[in-house]
């Protein structure tokens, strides 16, 4: 009888230990999850190293799982991390609080699951319905990032549909809504935004307005790459409404000329550097779209294999003329010339070992109009991912290059009749690619200047509207 009553009160000792360690368990968990959610937005480091070194995430069952992976997908989103999670696993956010009312949560559910058929998926028709289904949920949001964050998520898609009266009715909404919390970064964005499509509408009253909005922004930023890229853009407006004064002195902001700050930019000492991998976010780069090569997400540079050879797995499209490579030949340009073009049967290709005169490098003639394809977005072989293809590519695609600034500085000072400042900025590309300096003037030197952009920035779909 003893014996029974023993074990009796072992396991009722046993079983209340047990309890108090989920309990605590449970709590532990609650607490970081609370923790977490408190730093998404000033701390997104912190709060997904809180809930990454959660030990029993992957127990968690009904609010507390749809929260850890709400709050994981979003920590990741904030950090610049591809998201994670699959559609089937936000959806079980989604399916949590589709009946809760809890507006912010099934809004945030709605928009993470948006993000992730846009990122991951790249599938811009789901990713609007779930963006449109998390916009029903705003009217009883108190929680007005996230507010912010659908709005412009919705401009974005429908920017990208070309449908650009209601991307400028939600970039606006954003902006609003940006504006009432005091989020001058996010602000700084959505005018971008809109300034792009003022110009696309040609709505020059807005497009001014646009800018004077900019410029209160620029001087509160503490992000000096969003910096530039608000003078840049904004020098590029006043350019094409020929307002050069204006542009001279956006410019020289970004350049850190006549009293104003060093912005750390300058050119590379290699041309060949430029469009290498080892030479991602170089300090000649303003602003480039970052990539991921993780196989699990579609977020590479699809242009290595879109413009590449069709011998090489590549589609060659924007294939290099004959009229460029005769261009870079007149000017003496061979430096330039061997790092933007590679021909059918090369025996060496730039940076790659890989091709000899017994493995020449194919473009043959019967698959491609010109025989050449170009070098700048071209990866060396040692440098692939597993697999080669067009979604896992993980060289960052350079927009905004310091060469570029310098030739715009050039042709602003050439208008404004400084023609030493003007050669100045020129000469300082030609100087990389050992070319002579350019001594002319006015007109002749308007034309060199051009020239300059041409070899300098082939291929870099920066000259459409030159």
């Amino acid at each position: 009888m003893r014996s029974r009553k023993s074990i009796l009160f072992n396991l009722t000792i046993i079983l209340l230990l047990a309890c108090t360690a989920c309990d605590r368990s449970t709590r532990h968990v609650t607490e970081n999850l609370s923790q977490a959610e408190e730093l998404i937005w000033t701390a997104p480091d912190s709060a997904l190293h809180i809930l990454e070194s959660i030990p029993t995430s992957r127990h968690l069952i009904g609010k507390e799982q749809a929260d850890y992976v709400l709050l994981l997908s979003l920590a990741q989103y904030r950090c610049y991390i591809p998201v994670s999670s699959d559609s089937s696993m936000i959806d079980l956010a989604v399916e949590y609080y589709k009946d809760k009312n809890d507006a912010d949560k099934k809004g945030k559910a709605l928009y993470i699951k948006g993000c992730v058929w846009k990122e991951k998926y790249n599938d811009i028709p789901n990713a609007l319905i779930a963006y449109k289904e998390a916009e029903t949920c705003i009217s009883d949001m108190k929680e007005r990032h996230y507010v912010a964050h659908i709005y412009s998520s919705l401009g974005y898609i429908y920017e990208k549909s070309l449908n650009f009266e209601l991307a400028k009715e939600y970039y606006q909404k954003a902006l609003q809504e940006n504006t009432n919390i005091k989020d001058i970064t996010s602000q700084a964005s959505d005018l971008l935004n809109l300034l792009g499509l003022y110009h696309i509408v040609n709505d020059t009253d807005s497009i001014n307005q646009c800018i004077t909005s900019l410029l209160k922004c620029s001087g509160k930023l503490k992000d000096s790459i969003l910096q530039s890229k608000i003078y840049h853009n904004i020098a590029v407006s006043k350019m094409y409404q020929e307002k050069y004064e204006e542009a001279e002195d956006m410019l020289e902001q970004v350049m850190g000329l006549n009293g104003h700050a060093s912005q750390g930019y300058d050119l590379l000492d290699d041309f060949g550097d430029v469009w290498s991998i080892s030479h991602n976010n170089s300090v000649e780069s303003l602003f480039e779209v970052q990539t991921n090569s993780d196989i699990a997400y579609n977020l590479g540079l699809r242009m290595p294999v879109v413009c590449g050879s069709r011998d090489d797995g590549g589609w060659a499209w924007g294939l290099p003329t004959s009229n460029l490579e005769t261009a870079f030949k007149t000017a003496g340009d061979d430096i330039r010339l061997k790092w933007t073009i590679i021909k059918d049967k090369a025996t060496s290709v730039p940076g790659d070992t890989h091709w000899s005169s017994t493995v020449p490098y194919s473009v043959s003639t019967d698959s491609h109009k010109s025989g050449r394809v170009t070098r700048k977005v071209y990866i060396p072989y040692a440098q692939r991912p597993e697999p080669y293809d067009a979604s896992h590519n993980p060289l960052n695609y350079r927009i905004l290059r310091y060469a570029d600034v310098l030739l715009m500085y050039a042709e602003v000072e050439n208008v404004l009749k400084d023609d030493g400042q003007a050669r100045w900025a020129l000469n300082k590309v030609r100087e990389r690619v050992d070319l002579d300096p350019v001594e002319s003037s006015g007109t002749e030197l308007r034309d060199a200047i051009r020239q300059e952009r041409r070899l300098e920035l082939a291929l870099e779909n920066q000259r459409l509207f030159d």
